[in-house]
């Protein structure tokens, strides 16, 4: 089985899920989806969060606040996975050594998505403290690489440290640890993409995905540099999916979302791209912000930092987004190009 952390969001549109929908309560909490920080040491041209919050200042998630929420993930009868991921990079949390020690020492399972820059520093601990997967953003070969998230010289460094960590599990004989490479396919890098896979496919990984733009916003979509409309790219771009399809790859490949032949034209071309909607995240997962807000599709269900988890689960809030989800009537601006959608 291909193991990356995009397998939640797509369990998350699969027909056996749709039983979950007959309630506005959510009975178990899988996945728990931890902002430890807005801080971030890259400052890539694609990244909504990174472009819309520039001027603001950082934040980190106080311990004490990890600390509450590990101890209440660890009274539960089904122990969630924590992924740390979201407005930043995880690895520049102050505090990261604490927080899998913490992991470990209340046997929650855990992982990370990360753009590696110091991935190096902290590989030991990860293999220590029982990572259970790494997703590991990469956009492209050399300079391109380092065009797209603006820090020259992060494409050596990424690529070496995730051979020191290769080194670290083979002298451990720790096979336990997937490494998922993520390439979020625009405007710059889509010509490249057969060249992208010969490189990675060499790397120490074990699956790669190439992840679509799915931001949610117009103002984020129309007229960006970053986005495809050509369709001379566009066309290379389903010749190149078509290719890899029929072959038998090195490296196993995911494309998200999941698109059609004839789908990928238009949703690239079109943000208000209509989609059917098979979303059932929301009763699988919750996200806490470095503030201690818990939210979905950024809709707020509470605080954690007043509440407990249980509590936030099935708050007034909680069950009323759920509800307007299960009737097809949120009409959230996050939803109009939603990564939870299943297209066809």
């Amino acid at each position: 089985m291909t193991i990356d952390n995009k397998s939640l969001l797509r369990i998350s549109s699969a027909g056996p899920f749709k039983m979950l929908r007959f309630s506005s309560r959510m009975h178990v909490l899988p996945s728990l989806c931890i902002y430890l920080t807005s801080a971030c040491n890259y400052d890539c041209f694609m990244c909504e969060s990174r472009r819309s919050n520039k001027d603001l200042p950082r934040q980190h998630m106080a311990p004490e606040l990890f600390a509450k929420l590990a101890g209440e993930c660890s009274r539960l009868k089904f122990k969630p996975r924590l992924h740390f991921s979201g407005l930043g990079e995880p690895l520049v949390y102050p505090e990261f050594d604490e927080v899998m020690a913490l992991c470990q020492k209340h046997g929650l399972p855990w992982s990370i998505t990360t753009n590696g820059l110091v991935l190096k520093k902290h590989a030991a601990n990860l293999l220590k403290y029982g990572c259970r997967g790494v997703n590991l953003s990469v956009h492209g070969v050399g300079e391109a690489h380092e065009n797209i998230v603006g820090t020259k010289g992060a494409f050596t460094v990424v690529k070496d440290a995730l051979e020191h960590l290769a080194g670290l599990k083979s002298d451990k004989k720790i096979r336990k640890l997937p490494v998922a490479l993520n390439c979020v396919v625009n405007n710059h890098n889509v010509l490249k993409l057969r060249e992208i896979y010969d490189e990675f496919s060499t790397w120490p990984i074990n699956s790669i995905t190439f992840q679509y733009i799915s931001f949610s916003q117009k103002e984020c979509m129309n007229g960006a540099d970053f986005t495809i409309t050509d369709d001379q790219k566009l066309n290379y771009l389903k010749f190149f999916v078509r290719e890899i399809k029929r072959e038998k790859t090195a490296v196993p490949i995911n494309f998200f979302p999941q698109l059609s032949d004839e789908s990928i034209v238009p949703y690239h071309k079109d943000p208000e791209f209509p989609a059917k909607v098979h979303c059932f995240l929301p009763w699988l997962s919750l996200r806490i912000y470095p503030d201690g807000a818990v939210k979905m599709c950024e809709m707020e269900f509470g605080s954690a930092v007043k509440d407990t988890i249980v509590d936030i689960m099935n708050s007034e809030a909680a069950q009323q987004f759920r509800s307007l989800v299960r009737k097809r009537q949120f009409n959230g601006h996050i939803c109009f190009r939603c990564c939870h959608r299943s297209y066809s």
